[in-house]
């Protein structure tokens, strides 16, 4: 058996981000690359990211079939982005499998996912050993998901 994908949903490159009362500025591009995709390749998955998509075509037809591919995904709520909130949308619509909330220690979450358990990290990134034992743990739930796909948030 391959190794599972573990799909990263989240903000690109250097964003402000609202959390605890005051603006924090976030390098998601260093937060994917040196925290979230080791943490995850330790966990035994194979992260992937929409800029992990090379070649030509319709990006976000790129990004369903990834959606059709992944074994599980993690998403980064702590900016509210739309393209994260939509593709974590049609990701529990899916029902393919369990999902991983992050966000920005203090980020006030959207009401629709106010009953979700999200992880939280620090814009210093000191709590990796936090997020990669939440990896582990969502890595040890794979297959193992009934019903409601939303009640499969880790």
């Amino acid at each position: 058996m391959s190794e599972p994908v573990l799909l990263a949903l989240m903000a690109f490159g250097e964003r402000d981000v609202f959390a605890s009362g005051e603006f924090h500025r976030v390098d998601f591009d260093r937060l994917y690359h040196d925290v979230l995709k080791p943490a995850a390749v330790d966990a035994g998955f194979i992260p992937m990211r929409a800029d992990d998509i090379g070649g030509t075509g319709v990006i976000t037809s790129q990004i369903v079939e990834m959606l059709t591919r992944a074994s599980a995904v993690m998403a980064d709520i702590s900016t509210a982005n739309g393209n994260v909130l939509y593709e974590l949308g049609a990701w529990h619509a899916l029902g393919n499998g369990p999902s991983l909330l992050i966000a920005t220690s203090g980020t006030s979450i959207p009401f629709a996912l106010a009953h979700m358990r999200v992880h939280f990290y620090d814009t210093s990134l000191k709590s990796v050993p936090l997020l990669l034992d939440a990896m582990q743990h969502l890595r040890s739930r794979l297959g193992t998901q009934e019903g409601n796909p939303m009640d499969a948030t880790l």
